[in-house]
């Protein structure tokens, strides 16, 4: 096998990403020319099945469905871009960075989209969040800024979140990650096979975009790539009508069929 050491993915600077970068690129050049090959890619854009089998772990909270077959439990998906290397890129100057907000726009969210299902099989009772945990940590290392401040606060506010983290507390949901905690138990199990964080930030990363692709309404981020890409793709897979986008004054959906534009270094 070829043989890659730490490889980054789009939006992780440095060179990173250079396909998907350059595939993107050439879409830019002349969206309605290549519009029929994003769309092929977006339908197609799966992760290799071991990587799918460790999303599936994460997503499988199964329940018994009312023809007795069991199913995947409804989930939503939110993108939170609130690490602090965001708030310092051009991109983010318009995000909204505060989670205890954000949070209070999902939980009314998910009350709303609830009470529009007709079973109570459909209800939203997860919401699985993509970021990480790696970069939100590094709030800890400095706190002079209002920035540093704000990220400090969203890390307590997450952590508190997480260590009370039960669907039944005022009928609010429970969250769950994966991408980065299950890579650190596929490392240990596979110790003497390859060595630790050999993919770097890469598969965790397609783990999770790929978990939000298949949730039943996806929220993210204008500004962000990672965002951006999940909307496209999920658009192309027939779901542009449940993205969605967090902003400071609530939540709204993503114009045009849930088509956003491509991005750009803003």
């Amino acid at each position: 096998d070829l043989k890659c050491t730490n490889p980054k993915v789009y939006g992780g600077g440095e060179g990173a990403g250079i396909l998907w970068q350059g595939f993107n690129w050439k879409i830019r050049r002349d969206v309605d020319a290549y519009k029929p090959l994003l769309k092929s890619v977006s339908q197609a854009l799966r992760p290799a099945q071991r990587w799918q089998e460790i999303a599936q772990q994460c997503i499988q909270n199964q329940h018994q469905s009312p023809n007795g077959h069991m199913a995947t439990a409804p989930y939503f998906a939110l993108h939170m871009r609130v690490e602090l290397d965001m708030w310092h890129h051009k991109c983010g100057r318009d995000m909204e960075k505060n989670l205890t907000k954000i949070f209070s726009f999902l939980e009314n969210a998910t009350q709303d989209y609830n009470r529009n299902q007709s079973s109570s099989d459909q209800h939203v009772h997860r919401v699985f969040l993509a970021f990480s945990w790696k970069h939100l940590m590094k709030a800890r290392e400095r706190n002079t800024t209002d920035d540093d401040h704000m990220a400090n606060e969203n890390l307590d506010f997450l952590i508190a979140k997480f260590s009370n983290n039960s669907a039944s507390v005022e009928n609010k949901p429970s969250y769950f990650t994966c991408g980065e905690n299950k890579m650190k138990e596929w490392y240990l199990s596979k110790k003497d096979e390859i060595e630790d964080n050999y993919y770097g930030s890469l598969v965790p990363m397609v783990i999770d975009f790929y978990i939000a692709t298949e949730a039943n309404v996806f929220i993210g981020v204008s500004g962000s790539s990672f965002s951006n890409d999940v909307w496209i793709t999920r658009y192309y897979q027939g779901k542009g009508d449940t993205n969605y986008q967090y902003t400071p004054q609530g939540i709204i959906p993503i114009p045009n069929g849930g088509l956003p534009p491509l991005h750009s270094n803003c």
